[in-house]
């Protein structure tokens, strides 16, 4: 393979510069006002239905506290995942395979 080629069929890299019909030049499509302001509408009533059930007493608690989850979701965003992992340095440094080799041993742990 000759270093021109592989520069054209590099990873991520499937055009050449200049003009080229394949390209997306305007972007995603704008959608369509009417269907989007049916939506908005729509999206409202949703809404109002989650808060309802949040307040709807006789409903089952876990469809309560899901509803309540999903508002404050959509509120405050989702809350934080902490990711717990512990490093060593030893005197040794570790190869990249290494790493992934000790990772693959702890995952089957």
């Amino acid at each position: 393979m000759t270093a021109q080629s592989s520069e054209r069929t590099a990873r991520g890299r499937p055009f050449q510069t200049g003009e080229d019909s394949r390209r997306n030049k305007g972007g995603r499509p704008k959608a369509d006002p009417e269907t989007r302001e049916i939506l908005l509408e729509g999206g409202q009533a949703a809404a109002r239905f989650m808060v309802d059930l949040v307040q709807d007493k006789s409903a089952r608690n876990g469809d309560r506290l899901r509803a309540a989850e999903y508002i404050l979701d959509r509120l405050l965003g989702k809350s934080v995942q902490p990711i717990l992992t512990e490093f060593r340095q030893d005197e040794e440094s570790m190869t990249l395979s290494e790493m992934m080799e000790a990772v693959r041993e702890l995952l089957e742990e």
